[in-house]
Formats: C-alpha cells, structure tokens, sequence
C-alpha cells in the first residue's frame, strides 16, 4: 500500500546489480534485510511520488542507499525495475 491511505497499490519488481566479484548465491542470506529496506522506501512514498518515469530514478538512488545503509556495504551498485503497476 502506498502511503497518504486510500486504495492506492504498487506492484514493482527489482533487480540488484551488485559490485564485481559478489555473486546472488552470496547475496541470499540478506534476503530479509534487502526486501525490509525496499519496502520501507516504497511504502512511504505516495502514489505521485511514484508515477512519474523522472521521478523513478530518483526512487532507485534511495532504494539502492536504503539497501547498502542496511547491509552495511556498498555491495549494490545499481537497482533496476524490471516491472512497475500502480492502482
């Protein structure tokens, strides 16, 4: 649900570009953390935050700072969103 109430959703899948050398299998036991930090960033941004495509860049920037703060690395270096639906 996105912030400011009503019945407003979001549908967004992401993918995680990660620094050289570090693999997906290494990156699986941070599962928990990554999907907590993305949706703590989405779920407080209203649904225009969200609709603009120049927006969405700005919204990868937080998610991917989100991410390294809670891992507490510089492990991802890009975030990609690979499907996005607003309601």
């Amino acid at each position: 649900n996105c912030a400011g109430g009503g019945d407003h959703y979001l549908k967004v899948s992401l993918a995680l570009g990660l620094k050289k050398g570090l693999t997906e299998e290494e990156m699986k036991e941070h599962v928990a953390p990554i999907r907590d930090a993305v949706l703590t960033v989405l779920s407080g941004k209203k649904l225009k935050e969200l609709e603009p495509p120049e927006k969405r860049e700005a919204l990868k920037e937080e998610i991917k700072a989100k991410v390294n703060s809670e891992l507490g690395t510089e492990d991802v270096v890009k975030v990609y969103v690979t499907a996005f639906a607003t309601q």
